[in-house]
């Protein structure tokens, strides 16, 4: 099964911990020693005596705090400016945000800038997950599999202008299942069934690929 763009962006963040993590370790350590931990905890505003955790948040964090004093030295602007587009792209995951393909894209793109810098092993397995979202892009998944019972748009109508009701099953890439009532009161003998129901906010092209949708199933309820 094709995975969602949260578990895709989920890959690159990992590779962006592992690859940045000795790069961290080793210039803080250059610019202050032995003492490199204690500042570390100090930038970060963590009591001494807590432990660092080196999370993708933590790293670009200190990354961008540190800027000046360490990373500035190594690295050009335009590495900070990757270090708080994926700082942004950590904080909108933690945050449940949903991603669109082109969110995914410019994201993955932004590790894989990020880590060239540090560490090109990890920067080319990143490459390797943007690829992955350009290439379902390009093969044409614009277009989110709706199955409709009965399978004749013509006879699905009938019978929703009937019964005014229908069910829409949500069947997500983690193989998980939402069951929604559809409420078609509004609906019309001029209105385009599959038309209708890819203009909901979360079937559009793009918010269905964030939110990890593979297919849709409607089926009319007769409630005559």
């Amino acid at each position: 099964m094709k995975k969602s763009n949260r578990e895709l962006i989920l890959e690159g963040l990992d590779l962006l911990q592992k690859g940045l993590q000795p790069f961290i370790e080793k210039e803080m350590r250059k610019r202050y020693g032995e003492s490199w931990e204690r500042e570390s905890r100090k930038a970060l505003k963590l009591p001494d005596h807590e432990g660092l955790h080196w999370d993708a948040q933590a790293i670009l964090k200190l990354m961008d705090i540190m800027w000046k004093d360490v990373f500035g030295t190594k690295l050009k602007k335009k590495h900070r400016s990757w270090v708080n587009e994926a700082l942004a792209l950590r904080n909108d995951f933690a945050h449940q945000q949903p991603f669109t393909d082109d969110d995914a894209s410019r994201g993955l793109d932004t590790i894989k800038h990020l880590l060239t810098a540090v560490s090109p092993p990890q920067s080319q397995e990143a490459n390797l997950l943007k690829k992955a979202i350009d290439e379902r892009r390009s093969a044409g998944n614009d277009t989110l599999p709706i199955d409709i019972v009965p399978s004749n748009p013509d006879i699905f109508k009938q019978q929703l202008l009937r019964s005014r009701v229908a069910e829409i099953v949500i069947i997500y890439s983690d193989g998980r299942k939402e069951i929604k009532i559809w409420n078609a009161a509004k609906f019309s003998a001029s209105s385009n069934v599959i038309g209708n129901l890819r203009s909901r906010s979360e079937f559009r092209s793009g918010q269905w690929q964030a939110n990890g949708i593979v297919k849709v199933a409607v089926k009319v309820i007769d409630n005559v």
